[in-house]
């Protein structure tokens, strides 16, 4: 799943010893750190990171909804500190929090960077030379080299010009973060007004221009290519030429890769290929100069490797000055889910179609058919239902026609009647033939594009509309999510207990209930109601809410606005905090309590009847109720109670009158004030009536200490005795031991507590504030801790009515270092062994593997292989890092079997859906130990991925670093070279060349035409093509490769042309237009070589014409005429070699003879085009033939 990694930084130099807010106005440097700076917002502040710190040590993939609450989370921190004006420097990554000084920081001159978050949060090793002042990054294949002396910047040996050692901005420490990020790949983005830059990493990488080589990741040019710097450019340098014939490949691998450049109105056409498949034009040209412009996006492709080609062609477009192709970045993308076509063969429908081009063969997985409008005009519409509810993360389109451009855009639908607009090409001028759109949908079933606009000879018509995503949930039901519950609010009456009120969501079928989160977790599930109490809290602690609605048809709704609440102090104990039952409440059938007709114990007094009764019992117009029993105040303070009525209403506390409206009138608040002891129970009655319409009455209390809300029922008891109610607290748990077991995880064990009703459960307390609550044991284990830290704990019981026991004892432990006993290793990966079958006996391939981490879903692992029963063996060794016991986990669908140190420890030999499998074995740190790791996939998804953990070292997958492989055949073959072609006939070509040598063999070759490969050889040095044009020019070229894969680079081309024909029909299957057809009887079949078939104009007029393009310049000697009917045919030939200039070689204007085959004899040369025009025809008779010949 996509991960969000997040870094904020404030935009201030890192100058201080410490992380601190900055100081107000006043320069004092008191504890009050800045304007507007508050206990509330650092709550707010510290209960948002505690959440992402949550996230960021769960080991679990993220959904979309955890996704979106991530987002929702990062969103209001950026929010809360551009309110508050927060200048401090603080970062996160992955939802952990780096401060600044968290370890390293390398400060020369201007120059300021945190290690640890380039360490541990991008993944990278960094080295500072204080003696030279060289700062080196290395992550993977990248190396970044900054030389802070004379500013000069390298990656990868080549020296690239930016400015961002020279920089003097004030976010500088941003610039340079960001900078980085980018070198690696990552894709960063600077949030200004927050002071943050933020770095998705979405599973691709971006490649700089100015990262060169031939491997993979690198930009490889060939010919004349210019290099500078430009200020808006990525990292700020591109490359470009205008010399003809000068390209750039780019070696990846992925499923698909975006090309970016720079555009200005001297720009030209660049041609696009991808691994040497059909050129497509890219036109660099804009009015305006722009930099840093996606300008291709490549079909998604088979995951593995492959080659962008990039070629300076020297043409431009009316328009433009000049003819320069440019390159400044390309990024790869590796995305699974995107290859699974969710639309083929699915049920399609739209507003235009032509009868032999119909809607179905949009997606029927064959691009030679097609789905085409029945007209030319535009806002025709083409729609795929996937038959269920699906999470879509793009689409792709193949158009009828290359080098054309169509303007489009993409609907998604749960319903086929509410719309959302996905990717909008209204604008776009794209020629490319296949267009890739990447977005997000959740829960969409229907797909529509609609062409909004066409090139003059274009129809809206495509030959495949795929569709990217997973799911598939099918319902028929209800497809439409609850709008998310608003005007959250939230009272905190004790200092264990939260009160939550908001508004009802909105939904088309109902809403079946509500989700309450606390700190990003699930706590409840509510079916009634839009209020909930959350109780057994920390006293003195921030709390962040967030609620979910929900329907009967499992749709979630957004998250709630969040809302933040501090629970309050508890001043040194619970055990004012009551256990109370409510009021007890008589309901009487008139408005002078002298009616009675029940009574019952109320929680609270809360109510809202509008025009309703309270109860059948009673009228609903003139009834009044009486409340009394005892109330247990928290503080020992002033208290005001506060009523809100409609009609009368009186109330005495202890005795006191404090409120007396003992009359009719609308809704109206009253309030009296009384001074009360905490923890004392004080007699409360509370009298009320209705005269008529609206019935309406609260009960709320206030003091210093606590804020208006209703009094709750904990505090409120129904008689002045608690006879019969549990009030007995259970007893301190005792003998509370804390021991470290890893760098981030503490164990808790104590003996039990007793209870006179039983014990319910333990709250464990971690330096004062609850972290966590057991039931049922005696044990807890903390994690997610910091290494090297000591910590102290405290726990206490409660039972089922919330009687809480006091704290026990203190026990404190320390979490052990962090620092692994031996450096990371310099591991190469693993041999891993391709097998084409489920028992290990056809190799098809041998390569290294950085570490197993595959889910190849349906497809294949290599493209020479089938997407099921195969298997792979990856060997080496694997060295850990730490002395202790180890457990391996492997996820696979289906088989896996592991064997460390020839022990196997994991055998889950067998057919199934994805599973893990784990076993342990003890290691010593630094020492090589044998590893093979076996696995199958029978049908269906495959899988495989291997993991490790230990005490001091979290759930991952096993590095690359600690992985060695020493076997594998990397060496590609040598070149082939002296290649030779020779034209034997007007169809073959016949090649050879000098052989090639390699480590371990030669396995074969690979032949080439005009860039496209065309056979494979696996014996000798020669190869006949066949099958060609006649009198036409092909390039060739060669390559080499060997038994493990490896292949080297291709051969220098050759170019030849076929021989000239000697009576061959040489119009046959060329291109064929004309100014009339009639449906069904196209150009096409006038000269298909199929008497079956014809062409017909589309009315009976004369002066109709069919013409023929062959394709270059030939010398002719005649034409042969087939026509539909033997009648009298009176027409004209003419001849070009360029299609404007005619020449006419035939003249049969006055022909009177009635003949169906003619035959027409001439010799002209250098000739490419070929018309014939009907002049005249007999009555029945319309411009027609079946077959015409060019000789």
């Amino acid at each position: 799943m996509k991960k969000f990694l997040c870094i904020l930084l404030a935009c201030v130099l890192l100058l201080s010893s410490t992380a601190v807010f900055a100081t107000n106005g006043n320069g004092n440097g008191n504890d009050k750190k800045f304007n507007n700076y508050n206990d509330e917002y650092e709550n707010a502040i510290n209960a948002l990171q505690a959440i992402l710190n949550n996230y960021s040590r769960d080991d679990r993939n993220y959904d979309y909804y955890d996704q979106q609450y991530i987002q929702e989370i990062i969103n209001q921190i950026l929010k809360l500190k551009q309110k508050y004006k927060d200048g401090s420097t603080s970062i996160f990554i992955n939802g952990r929090e780096y401060s600044v000084n968290d370890g390293d920081t390398i400060k020369y001159k201007n120059f300021v960077l945190p290690v640890k978050p380039v360490q541990e949060g991008l993944g990278a090793n960094v080295n500072w030379n204080s003696k030279t002042h060289i700062v080196t990054i290395t992550d993977g294949n990248i190396t970044l080299v900054m030389n802070l002396d004379n500013n000069k910047i390298k990656v990868n040996g080549f020296e690239i010009k930016n400015s961002v050692l020279t920089s003097n901005k004030k976010n500088q420490t941003i610039v340079l973060i960001k900078f980085i990020a980018e070198v690696l790949g990552k894709n960063a983005e600077i949030n200004e007004g927050a002071g943050a830059i933020i770095i998705d990493d979405d599973g691709s990488t971006s490649i700089n221009d100015n990262t060169k080589g031939n491997g993979l990741g690198q930009f490889n040019y060939s010919g004349k290519w210019n290099y500078g710097t430009q200020a808006n450019a990525y990292l700020e340098d591109n490359h470009w030429s205008s010399s003809r014939n000068a390209y750039y490949k780019v070696k990846f691998e992925g499923t698909q890769i975006k090309l970016y450049g720079a555009t200005s109105n001297n720009h030209g056409i660049a041609a696009v290929s991808i691994d040497n498949g059909r050129e497509t034009n890219v036109d660099f040209y804009s009015s305006k100069r722009a930099d840093n412009v996606l300008v291709y996006t490549s079909p998604v492709l088979k995951p593995g490797q492959h080659t962008l080609k990039v070629r300076v062609t020297g043409t431009k477009n009316s328009k433009s000055k000049g003819t320069n192709v440019t390159a400044d970045r390309a990024t790869i993308f590796s995305t699974d889910a995107a290859q699974s076509n969710i639309a083929l063969n699915k049920s399609v429908f739209s507003d235009s179609q032509q009868s032999e081009n119909p809607a179905y063969k949009g997606n029927d997985g064959n691009t030679s058919t097609r789905w085409s409008a029945s007209d030319s005009s535009i806002n025709h519409w083409w729609t795929v239902d996937l038959g269920a509810l699906y999470n879509i993360n793009g689409s792709q389109v193949t158009w009828e026609k290359p080098n054309k451009a169509y303007k489009y855009k993409i609907e998604v639908s749960p319903d086929n009647y509410n719309w959302t607009l996905k990717a909008n090409k209204t604008n776009s001028y794209s020629k490319q033939q296949v267009q890739s759109d990447s977005f997000s949908a959740n829960s969409a079933r229907y797909v529509r594009i609609t062409v909004t606009g066409l090139e003059s000879g274009c129809w809206a018509s495509f030959s495949e509309f795929k569709v990217f995503g997973s799911g598939g949930t099918n319902t028929n039901v209800d497809t439409k999510a609850p709008t998310a519950p608003t005007s959250l609010k939230i009272t905190a009456p004790v200092p264990s207990e939260v009160a939550l009120n908001w508004n009802a969501s909105y939904d088309n079928v109902g809403i079946a209930g509500y989700k309450i989160y606390r700190n990003g977790y699930e706590v409840a599930d509510i079916s009634k109601g839009t209020s909930y109490r959350d109780r057994g809290l920390a006293a003195g602690t921030t709390y962040v809410y967030s609620i979910v609605a929900y329907d009967a048809a499992g749709n979630y709704s957004n998250h709630s606005e969040f809302a933040y609440v501090t629970t309050p102090n508890s001043n040194g104990g619970d055990s004012w905090y009551g256990n109370g039952n409510g009021l007890k409440a008589e309901y009487y059938n008139n408005k002078d309590l002298t009616d009675l007709k029940f009574t019952r114990t109320d929680d609270t007094v809360d109510n809202y009847w509008k025009n309703s009764s309270p109860d059948s019992r009673i009228d609903k117009e003139t009834f009044s109720i009486r409340w009394s029993g005892q109330i247990q105040p928290l503080y020992s303070e002033t208290y005001t109670f506060y009523t809100t009525s409609d009609d009368g209403v009186r109330l005495w506390v202890n005795g006191v009158k404090l409120i007396d409206n003992w009359c009719d009138h609308s809704e109206t608040e009253n309030n009296g004030n009384i001074n009360l002891t905490a923890g004392q129970k004080y007699d409360i009655k509370l009298e009320y009536y209705n005269n008529c319409d609206i019935g309406r009455i609260n009960l709320k209390w206030s003091s210093s200490s606590q804020s208006k809300q209703i009094v709750p029922k904990s505090q409120l008891y129904s008689s002045g005795t608690t006879s019969g109610t549990d009030t007995q607290a259970p007893t301190v748990p005792e003998r509370l031991r804390a021991s470290a077991v890893s760098a981030n995880q503490i164990t808790l064990t104590w003996n039990a507590s007793s209870d006179n009703t039983g014990v319910a459960g333990y709250r464990i307390y971690r330096n004062g504030v609850l972290a966590g609550t057991v039931n049922n044991t005696t044990t807890f284990t903390d994690t997610g801790l910091a290494a090297n830290t000591t910590y102290t704990y405290q726990v206490a019981a409660f039972d089922a009515e919330g009687n809480s026991s006091n704290k026990s004892s203190s026990a404190a432990a320390t979490t052990r270092t962090s620092t692994p006993q031996v450096p990371l290793g310099t591991g190469n990966g693993l041999k891993g062994e391709y097998y084409d079958n489920i028992d290990f006996t056809n190799l098809i391939k041998e390569r290294v593997d950085e570490n197993i981490n595959f889910n190849w879903w349906k497809n294949a692992p290599i493209p020479s292989m089938g997407a099921d029963e195969f298997s792979v063996r990856w060997t080496g060794q694997i060295q850990p890092l730490y002395s202790e016991t180890y457990t391996f986990t492997t996820v696979s669908d289906d088989g896996a079997r592991l064997w460390i140190n020839g022990t196997r420890i994991i055998d889950d030999w067998r057919e199934h859906s994805s599973a893990e499998s784990s076993g342990t074995i003890t290691l010593t740190a630094g020492q090589k130990y044998d590893i093979k790791y076996e696995y199958f996939d029978k049908t269906n998804e495959a899988e495989a991925k291997l993991f490790w953990s230990s005490p001091s070292q979290t759930k991952q997958i096993v590095p690359k670093s600690q992985l060695y492989c020493t076997d594998v055949d990397t060496q590609a073959p040598s070149t082939p070279d002296t290649l030779r072609a020779s034209a034997v006939s007007s169809s073959q070509v016949v090649l050879n060349w000098r052989a090639s040598t390699d480590n371990t063999g030669v396995a074969g070759y690979r032949i080439y035409r005009n860039g496209s490969l065309i056979q494979t050889v696996t014996s000798g040095t020669t190869y006949t093509d066949t099958g060609l044009a006649a009198n036409t020019s092909y390039t060739y070229t060669v390559s080499a490769y060997d038994a493990a894969g490896n292949n080297s680079p291709q051969s220098l081309p050759v170019t030849i042309s076929t021989q000239q024909p000697s009576i061959d029909n040489l119009a046959l299957g060329r291109s064929a237009v004309s100014d009339s057809e009639e449906n069904g009887n196209s150009a096409q079949n006038g000269n298909d070589g199929n008497l079956d078939t014809r062409w017909c104009a589309a009315d009976g007029n004369v002066n109709h014409w069919w013409q023929v393009d062959l394709g270059s310049n030939l010398d002719l000697t005649g034409t042969e005429i087939t026509w539909e009917k033997n009648k009298v045919y009176k027409y004209r030939i003419e001849v070009s070699a360029d299609g404007t200039n005619w020449t006419a070689a035939v003249d049969n204007t006055g022909n009177n003879t009635a003949v169906q085959t003619k035959k027409d004899s001439f010799n002209i040369s250098n000739i490419r085009y070929v018309k014939v025009t009907v002049t005249g025809l007999e009555d029945g008779c319309w411009a027609s033939f079946s077959e015409f010949k060019v000789f």
